[in-house]
């Protein structure tokens, strides 16, 4: 029986943010705020989102490590 295995994307947000109550955060809603891009290697599914959807997003920072994006958030809030 075939089955597929899906990953939740996360966004982190300020609280303040104008999506932040949302249930399911809005992909085009990406390219209006800074984004900060982890990728591990090769390209990054959510790069594969942007490209499928021809977006650009603001991107200020790209790294591979988790820690070093929850530093860069945590100085920026």
């Amino acid at each position: 029986m075939p089955f597929s295995i899906r990953d939740n994307l996360l966004v982190i947000l300020p609280e303040n943010h104008r999506c932040a109550d949302s249930e399911r955060f809005p992909v085009a809603e990406l390219v209006n705020d800074p984004f900060i891009l982890l990728e591990k290697g090769g390209k990054a599914e959510i790069s594969e989102i942007f490209e499928r959807n021809n977006m650009t997003p603001n991107v200020r920072f790209t790294t591979w490590n988790n820690h070093a994006v929850l530093g860069v958030i945590s100085h920026m809030l």
